[in-house]
């Protein structure tokens, strides 16, 4: 699998769950769709993780995770992102990565003071 699409800034959700979880965190309150965000006032950054293989399925790694975090903590050590409160990595199944979780600890302990929801 190349890495392609993965982490760089398109912003193209052929998937749709990206779009979904968004809509549930920042949707605009008092504008007559039937919904508001949990906090509609919520800036959103898309970054994706994800690429299709020859077999049509959806993958990632443990790499395109890290290297977002590494994106993200860019923006934020650049000045480009500010008051980050919440990075949401919604993969759909986990399994324990020593070096994800030091990047996350490593973000968490020296940049920045977030919530992670994994």
């Amino acid at each position: 699998m190349k890495h392609s699409k993965a982490i760089t800034g398109q912003l193209y959700d052929e998937d749709g769950h990206g779009t979904h979880v968004a809509g549930i965190v920042g949707a605009v309150a008092d504008n007559g769709a039937g919904i508001a965000g949990v906090s509609y006032n919520a800036k959103i950054i898309a970054i994706n993780v994800f690429e299709r293989n020859d077999k049509g399925e959806w993958l990632s790694s443990t790499d395109y995770m890290i290297k977002a975090l590494s994106y993200i903590e860019e923006l934020v050590s650049t000045g480009k992102v500010k008051n980050l409160h919440v990075i949401n990595i919604s993969s759909g199944q986990y399994a324990y990565d020593q070096s994800l979780e030091e990047s996350i600890k490593r973000m968490s302990y020296t940049i920045f003071p977030f919530h992670l929801l994994l």
